[in-house]
């Protein structure tokens, strides 16, 4: 439960590739959150899979990704507005870090400054991230062996968590108050036209996966019929590995996992968005059951932030807080409507009334341009 000497999380999420500025921009954004009760920033210092800081560990937005965006590729065409913003954040990149300007100016406002990664978001034809592109064998491959889905990493790798725990402790070692560990992909719903039609459970046989399966079961996954509900929950067992050593690298920071109200994520095929209304009735490529109950249960993570969209509302987050007895749950809310402003006010105004331990609004770059949207936090 929230501690009744602690205020509830009031969060947005923060993307400074939709929002891009320079530092007196950033500084007037954190002071504009700031004045309307916002105590958290959750800064995504990455582009999908190009950082937008300056990291000894991922890949930058640098001279060959500018040409990407400048030329596009074979199978991505570029407009003007591309290259524009290829050459913006190139400039803005060059003169200072949007990573340490944001904390420095969040931190001054009085905002707890939590750095965010999305673990399933590693690719978009303008964004590779070259480890994945060096290492494929760290992502998701399907049943043959042949084909590793661009963008979808694979947690049962060992090279997979140590890379993305790497990244974790850099942006702890510059500053960050707290890890956020997003799972929106743009891969959700995507499915390449080589592999045929979509079918579900057609991706993450990977061979720590398979092995381990066998071990358990004494069943080949490659050539074999198989549990699904049992390789399902596998996928999450590894997933919660990954996760425990994230914590134990963090420590006392604290450390926050998306999830959903359905209990899994899907990513492939028809798997829609993980926040899509119809979500749990889909059938994805490769399905991960999520074990959160036991998450928060043995402080493998501190916090939920759960992605809710209609029909979920704020009742049924509530519904997961009340089976909990440690841990704190959010929830969490794209908000890129302006004419649905009127709902996200009353969503916050439960949430702020009720027993979630907070909100996370996603995200920041939804409310420019738009007065509407900052009227969901009056009284």
């Amino acid at each position: 439960m929230t501690r009744p000497d602690r205020p509830k999380q009031q969060a947005v999420v923060f993307w400074f590739a939709h929002q891009p500025g320079d530092e007196t921009h950033i500084a007037e954004t954190m002071a504009r959150w700031a004045d309307h009760g916002i105590n958290a920033i959750y800064w995504q210092p990455r582009y999908v899979g190009v950082g937008l800081y300056r990291s000894r560990v991922v890949a930058p937005f640098d001279e060959q990704i500018e040409k990407l965006w400048m030329e596009g590729t074979a199978d991505f065409e570029v407009t003007q507005g591309h290259r524009e913003f290829a050459r913006d954040m190139a400039e803005h990149l060059r003169r200072f870090d949007p990573y340490e300007v944001a904390m420095r100016e969040a931190k001054r406002r009085g905002l707890r400054f939590i750095a965010q990664t999305s673990l399933f978001d590693r690719w978009f034809p303008l964004l590779p991230d070259r480890f994945f592109e060096q290492h494929p064998q760290c992502l998701l491959v399907d049943r043959t062996g042949k084909f590793y889905f661009p963008g979808l990493p694979c947690y049962a790798e060992p090279a997979t968590q140590d890379y993305c725990l790497a990244e974790i402790r850099e942006l702890v070692q510059l500053g960050a108050e707290g890890i956020s560990l997003d799972m929106i992909s743009h891969q959700v719903g995507y499915w390449p036209e080589e592999l045929g039609a979509p079918q579900p459970d057609t991706l993450g046989f990977n061979r720590p996966l398979v092995d381990e399966y066998q071990r358990r079961y004494s069943v080949d996954v490659l050539r074999e019929d198989f549990d699904k509900a049992k390789w399902h929950d596998l996928h999450g067992e590894c997933l919660t590995g990954f996760l425990r050593r994230v914590k134990e690298a963090i420590g006392d920071l604290p450390l926050i996992a998306g999830a959903t109200p359905q209990g899994f994520l899907g990513y492939g095929g028809k798997a829609g968005n993980v926040v899509n209304p119809n979500y749990a009735a889909q059938s994805p490529a490769c399905r991960i059951n999520l074990p959160w109950r036991k998450w928060l249960a043995e402080g493998i993570v501190d916090a939920l932030r759960v992605y809710a969209e209609p029909p979920s509302d704020v009742a049924d987050v509530e519904v997961m807080k009340r089976s909990i007895d440690r841990g704190e749950i959010y929830f969490a809310r794209e908000t890129a409507r302006e004419e649905d402003a009127g709902e996200y006010r009353r969503q916050l105004h439960e949430v702020r009334r009720g027993i979630l331990d907070g909100y996370v609004l996603h995200e920041a770059a939804f409310f420019q341009g738009k007065p509407k949207m900052w009227g969901i936090f009056e009284p």
